[in-house]
């Protein structure tokens, strides 16, 4: 029998902003959640009772926004995290309150007194259950897919893409069934090393270096339990890899809640069926580049980094802001597949494979990019295709966004310090 010892983690939620965008009834809710000692909890799930379309996520630094309206005052929040005691509050009882606050018990569990499979079994048992235990029909995922070029430690260009993916998860497919990006913005471009190609092909990181997508790779790994935790009251194991790589196992259906690796994150959880997806990713890519300017080189020796070097990082987050499981209301999404050369793309010049119809916001963008991560050898777009998504102001405009992650304020805030122009500016500035 797991062990339980109870502390404390209070929710301290900020202030609430009537929202107009959308609906004078609307109202967003805006938190933090930390623990007894102030540390943020990330990766929180926040969700009413009643209302299974509304549901929202906690940042690294534990804020999260969830929007209500008039006719869910009657709910009830319910807020669950992996290590805590699942907690309700009645949205009346919340908003009733001068200084709005939940209380969380944290849960420590010991799984030290129960007799153990070996953590191998853990494993496998948790890759063979897949199909029980997360979303294994065709579904539509709608997220933000942020693409960050660093130099020297600082982030020198964004890009930030709005994407729509069909799948049917990972029991299934090592790889989404179709992908279509829907839109596009991006920062001013402060890189040294530039060349006018985006790297989309990278968009296989949410697939491609999933151990969960890839049998062969997750059967070959050595496991072992480095500890224990708990969510919702099921008792969860913690395994790692020979590569440093970790699993959060449930042990009452063997769902993997989350995947940590050296430079990847993948964090898991319930949809309103009880099934997990994918919520959150986040990936850092490092290597050098060859540098022979002169001038740059100068530059790089004043920086103090070598003079011939150019410490380059591409980092990666994606972002799951809805899950769609209804097929009647899944869009039609567009497949255009991509040959194994043709992984990036170039924006300077316009596309010819242009669609015009609504994107599930209901704003029209002229443009689209789409893309099987397949990487087929037939293709419908040519070797090296160069293809422009035109930006839409009005899509971004509206389009409700996440509370900024740790992750991006970091980015913003070493784009800004180059030469002192605020992130929005340069997206004025840079997307016309």
């Amino acid at each position: 029998m797991a062990l339980l010892k109870l502390s404390y983690l209070t929710l301290f939620v900020s202030f609430i902003i009537p929202c107009s965008i959308y609906s004078q009834t609307e109202i967003e809710l805006k938190g933090v959640l930390i623990d007894s000692t102030d540390f943020p909890v990330p990766y929180a799930a926040i969700a009413l009772l009643n209302n299974k379309t509304t549901g929202v996520y906690s940042t690294e630094d534990g804020e999260f926004i969830i929007t209500i309206t008039e006719n869910d005052y009657s709910d009830t929040l319910i807020i669950s995290c992996i290590g805590y005691k699942k907690r309700s509050l009645s949205i009346k009882d919340f908003l009733a309150q001068k200084e709005k606050k939940i209380v969380l018990e944290e849960s420590i569990t010991s799984l030290d007194e129960i007799e153990l499979l070996n953590p191998n079994e853990y494993a496998i048992r948790a890759l063979k259950n897949l199909k029980k235990s997360t979303i294994s029909k065709t579904h539509q995922i709608n997220a933000l897919y942020r693409v960050t070029t660093a130099e020297t430690g600082k982030a020198k260009r964004f890009i930030e893409y709005y994407i729509k993916i069909l799948d049917r998860g990972p029991f299934f497919s090592n790889d989404f069934l179709k992908y279509e990006i829907t839109e596009r913005r991006q920062s001013a471009d402060y890189r040294i090393y530039k060349n006018n190609k985006e790297p989309i092909g990278t968009f296989k990181n949410l697939t491609t270096f999933n151990i969960i997508r890839n049998p062969r790779r997750f059967k070959k790994s050595i496991w072992k339990k480095i500890g224990d935790t708990s969510y919702e009251g099921e008792d969860i194991i913690i395994l790692q890899n020979d590569k440093k790589l970790k699993l959060y196992v449930g042990l009452n259906d063997y769902g993997i809640y989350r995947i940590e690796g050296k430079s990847s994150l993948y964090v898991y959880n319930k949809a309103t069926s009880g099934k997990l997806h994918l919520s959150y990713h986040k990936r850092e890519w490092n290597t050098k580049k060859n540098i022979t300017n002169p001038n740059t080189i100068t530059h790089l020796k004043k920086l103090g980094h070598n003079s011939s070097k150019l410490p380059v990082s591409i980092r990666y987050e994606f972002i799951v802001l809805d899950v769609i499981t209804d097929r009647k209301k899944i869009d039609p999404i567009n497949d255009y597949k991509l040959t194994q050369n043709n992984n990036s793309f170039d924006t300077t010049i316009k596309s010819n494979t242009g669609l015009s119809r609504k994107n599930n916001s209901g704003f029209n963008s002229n443009s689209r990019h789409n893309g099987n991560n397949n990487f087929s050898k037939k293709s419908n777009i040519s070797k090296n295709k160069k293809i422009d998504i035109k930006y839409n102001e009005a899509f971004w405009n509206n389009l409700k966004m996440p509370p900024e992650t740790k992750f991006f304020k970091k980015i913003k805030k070493d784009l800004e310090s180059h030469y002192g122009v605020t992130f929005d500016k340069q997206l004025k500035l840079v997307n016309k």
